[in-house]
Formats: structure tokens, C-alpha cells, sequence
């Protein structure tokens, strides 16, 4: 342990200490200030966002590992039970609709306070489409609608064409003004739907990763490890 000992200084040497100080700090300040900025929304040399990388990276080592899989009329869902610090420990299938014909529910992983917006969003827009068709959106919508949320960041302008209200629009007391995302956001979202309507029933799984991308799949690996575990269920 490090002991320091205060000397008694004259005042003329305390103002050539605390100039001193002043100066390094200064410069320390301006050699930082020459730093280059990088926007969340700049691109490398291949045209891929480094921001959309490391929120994909963050979406897998923030997660235990997962798999989910469409079987008939349900899904299955097998994860690990142990829980880690600001992440989502188990996807817990979010029901965010459901009637007696169908079940929509979204699970993923990466870190619980993104998973949490999105999940409030999504929640959101099936209202809003509620409220308008008398029905909820179906598997393609929610994934639609989960994508531009994660785009969001970009700062796209794009407008939903099916007369429902917009959710990235929010009320600022001067109007509306649209929603503020300065990041990309490390979730690695499942979208599903459990028809009960066919005779057997089906089900669907769409990914929506977090650059946007939605995929159709029949089963996925998540959180740590995906990759070996994608191998395994493939």
C-alpha cells in the first residue's frame, strides 16, 4: 500500500504545481479532442457497420445457450438454467398476442434491457393493428415491424403503408417527432405464430437479427456457442 506525504508548500510553488497540472491537462484534452469521431451509422472499408458487428457479438456472449425449434403445432424451446448479469438468461417464450385461433409470442437473445424495448414495442404495434383490423398481425408483420426497429439507429425515413400508427412516431408536447435509437441493439430476436386453425395446427419461426435481417427458419441456436450448436441441430 502507498503512503503519500504532504509537503508544505510555499504559494509560489503551489502556483507552478497547479500551472503545471493545468498545462497537462490541457494538452491531455487536446490530443483526445484530435481523435477522429465515428457515427454509430459509419461503415468499414467493405461496407459493413462495425456498430451492426459488435451489437451481433454482444447478442451471443450475453446469452446462455439456446435452441429453438418449430415442431408441428408448438415450439420447443431447451436453454440452460444458470443466470448471467444483464443478460437474458432464458429467452422465456413473450407472448405478445393471443386468441383462441392463434398464439404470437417472440423469444431471443443478448441483453435483457434491449430485448425489454423491443418487446414493448412489438407489444405496441399488435395493439395498434388490434384496434384497426380486429385482428393481430401475423408472423411477417411483427418481424417487418422488429426490423425497422432495429434499423432504427440508421435514421431511415420510411413510412408503414397499412394505415396503422406508427410506433418509432412518439409525442414530444410540440407534435410528434420520431423515436430517438443512437445505437444498434444486441438482440438476436425469434418471432413466432402457433395456428390452431389446421387440423394439426403449424407454427413458424422468423429470425430477425440485429442488422435487420429476417430469415424464415425451422430451427436456431442462440446466445454462447450458437455457432457449435447450429452444427449440431443442422
Amino acid at each position: 500500500e502507498e503512503k503519500v506525504m504532504i509537503l508544505p508548500f510555499s504559494t509560489s510553488r503551489l502556483c507552478s504545481a497547479v500551472s503545471v497540472a493545468l498545462f497537462v491537462l490541457f494538452t491531455t484534452v487536446s490530443v483526445n479532442a484530435n481523435t477522429p469521431y465515428k457515427s454509430a451509422t459509419a461503415l468499414d472499408q467493405y461496407g459493413s457497420s462495425p456498430q451492426i458487428n459488435n451489437a451481433r457479438l454482444a447478442s451471443e456472449l450475453h446469452s446462455m445457450p439456446t435452441i429453438a425449434v418449430s415442431a408441428g403445432s408448438s415450439v420447443v424451446i431447451a436453454t440452460l438454467e444458470r443466470r448471467q448479469l444483464g443478460g437474458i438468461s432464458r429467452p422465456k417464450c413473450r407472448i405478445i398476442g393471443k386468441s383462441q385461433d392463434h398464439v404470437l409470442a417472440i423469444m431471443g437473445s443478448g441483453l435483457a434491457g434491449d430485448a425489454a424495448f423491443i418487446e414493448r414495442l412489438l407489444r405496441r404495434d399488435v395493439i395498434n393493428t388490434w384496434e384497426r383490423y380486429d385482428n393481430f398481425p401475423n408472423c411477417h408483420r411483427v418481424a417487418a415491424t422488429a426490423s425497422r426497429i432495429m434499423l432504427a439507429f440508421m435514421g431511415y425515413d420510411d413510412e408503414i403503408q397499412d394505415g396503422t400508427i406508427d410506433i418509432l412516431m412518439e409525442e414530444n408536447g410540440n407534435g410528434q417527432e420520431r423515436l430517438s435509437i443512437g445505437r444498434p441493439l444486441a438482440v438476436n430476436l425469434i418471432v413466432t405464430r402457433i395456428d390452431f386453425q389446421e387440423r394439426y395446427g403449424s407454427s413458424e419461426l422468423i429470425l430477425v437479427e440485429p442488422s435487420g435481417i429476417s430469415t424464415m427458419i425451422s430451427g436456431k441456436a442462440l446466445g454462447r456457442g450458437c455457432k457449435r450448436g447450429g452444427e449440431l441441430l443442422r
